[in-house]
């Protein structure tokens, strides 16, 4: 189900590149942008709750990748979603890597390392970015 919803949101990664222009080029395109974002975000949001229920609550993953992503590479939608999905891999490789391996014979939960990088990569991002979040 999973691998079915990413290639859904793949089909979908064009309308996001032209939402991107504005809503009055994205209109003019003939992409309605409230429902091209609420398809997104539900079927976003199926994708989370199928992850977390195979595999358990692994701390900001979600939410710090993409976002690494974004700020370092610049492309469009379709590109930026696998590169995602790849670095996303791998953070939760060394993650888990650590957790097993850092403090022998001892293995702490893969979450406490997505955890910590998770929530300084957060701040971060709100200190960097907070000219924009807390505009109003």
């Amino acid at each position: 189900m999973i691998i079915v919803f990413i290639f859904i949101i793949l089909i979908y990664s064009h309308k996001l590149d032209i939402i991107i222009l504005g809503r009055e080029k994205s209109l003019s395109l003939g992409v309605d942008e409230q429902k091209v974002k609420n398809i997104i975000l539900f079927i976003s949001v199926i994708i989370s709750a199928l992850c977390v229920s195979l595999v358990g609550v692994i701390s900001f993953v979600g939410v710090i990748i993409p976002n690494f992503v974004k700020m370092f590479i610049k492309l469009n939608h379709k590109s930026w979603v696998l590169y995602s999905a790849i670095i996303g891999g791998i953070f939760v490789s060394f993650c888990d890597t650590l957790a097993k391996n850092l403090f022998s014979p001892i293995e702490f939960p893969i979450s406490v390392f997505t955890g910590l990088v998770g929530s300084v990569f957060f701040v971060f991002y709100l200190f960097k970015n907070k000219e924009v979040l807390w505009k109003f």
